[in-house]
């Protein structure tokens, strides 16, 4: 008798759990609240869905779902330190989102246009350039965004059908409450400063510098003793800018090509890993393709003044400009902003003229940082040997 119930208890629960996985499952296939599947489309339901963020790697939603006007391209640099509602500010008629994406090659970005122009109809484009995109770490291409002619709706996983944020996302939607797309990233595509600022409150300023200069000399960022690879990989890269300025043209985008500002602390692991000269080459060749061959304003914000050498204080005192050697926060993602939109900038766009002074003048900030702070030099060459 007992084993009965006992039979009779466990079959009751499994039917139970049946029936709400049956009903989780249901409520995220008809609601859908990430426009992932779209299977069934209820109209009332649709046009209260916002352009959500799915994850870092993979934005196809947002584009698919925006009515934006305007893209951020670039890495986690861009992706972090600009606020695509802030162009506004200057550019009231560019509704922006940021498309940037971790990690990213030029490649990676050439990919991205060519599907978002799919989509969306781009007036203007900004695009903080790095010196990572160019070199071979940065050489694959994931296709997150690859094009074909009809777009399939993704095959959803167990865990995804069973997410119990969908679930409440699919509950809010259908109340019309506000749902989140990422926790990562904002619903406009920018990154979240979570992980940053959780890290600094951990180890301050000082610990995240560390951190980072030693990731990127450990994981061999600048390719040290590489350079059969390193100009196989710079060839492609600049193959893929020449697409995308063939795109800029050919749809009249508006262009906003930065170099994207670092910390005088980046350059010296630039320096250590011997790539400093190839470094200013690059910046030299940047500015051949976007402004002497297609006419584009190239801003250098590798150098800014009194911004690029901010102290790191070793307590848990705040910097202003950066997180880390790598990563600005918004508040100068901001400042470059405006810096493009007024005629403060015209002393950052690259020329003719001042492209050999710009070089010489990071070289010499360069120098000077080193004297002043000779144990952070020996720590990053110890580390690029």
């Amino acid at each position: 008798m007992e084993n009965k119930q006992i039979y009779g208890f466990a079959f009751a629960l499994a039917a139970v759990l049946l029936l709400l996985t049956s009903i989780t499952i249901a409520i995220q296939v008809v609601i859908d609240p990430e426009n992932r599947y779209n299977l069934i489309n209820i109209p009332v339901l649709e046009a209260k869905k916002s352009a959500l963020v799915l994850s870092g790697e993979d934005k196809t939603n947002l584009i698919q779902n925006t009515d934006a006007t305007c893209i951020v391209l670039g890495t986690s640099r861009s992706e972090l330190g600009i606020n695509p509602l802030h162009i506004s500010e200057y550019s009231p008629h560019f509704d922006c989102i940021n498309l940037s994406k971790m990690n990213s090659s030029t490649e990676d970005m050439l990919d991205i246009l060519q599907y978002a122009r799919h989509f969306m109809k781009i007036e203007a484009v900004f695009w903080g350039l790095d010196y990572e995109m160019f070199t071979a770490r940065y050489g694959r291409v994931r296709n997150h965004y690859q094009y074909t002619d009809s777009v399939t709706s993704e095959r959803p996983s167990i865990k995804e059908l069973l997410s119990y944020k969908n679930v409440i996302d699919a509950i809010a939607l259908m109340f019309d409450e506000p749902i989140e797309g990422s926790v990562d990233h904002f619903s406009n595509g920018q990154l979240r400063q979570t992980r940053w600022s959780r890290s600094y409150e951990r180890n301050g300023h000082a610990g995240l510098f560390h951190r980072t200069e030693r990731m990127f000399v450990r994981k061999n960022i600048y390719l040290v003793n590489k350079d059969r690879i390193y100009q196989k990989r710079y060839g492609r890269s600049f193959e893929a800018l020449e697409e995308i300025l063939t795109i800029i043209e050919e749809d009249n985008i508006k262009f906003y090509p930065f170099i994207s500002p670092v910390h005088i602390r980046q350059l010296l692991v630039v320096e250590a890993s011997n790539r400093f000269d190839q470094y200013q080459q690059w910046k030299r060749d940047l500015f051949t393709n976007i402004s002497t061959n297609n006419k584009h304003d190239l801003y250098n914000f590798s150098f800014l003044e009194n911004i690029t050498v901010e102290a790191v204080p070793e307590d848990q005192t705040p910097m202003q400009w950066y997180w880390e050697s790598s990563h600005y926060k918004e508040v100068l993602g901001d400042y470059l902003l405006e810096l493009m939109h007024t005629n403060k900038g015209d002393r950052y766009k690259l020329n003719a003229e001042n492209i050999t002074v710009m070089g010489e003048l990071e070289l010499l900030l360069l120098d000077s940082y080193k004297k002043e702070h000779p144990d952070v030099v020996n720590k990053r060459r110890r580390g690029a040997r």
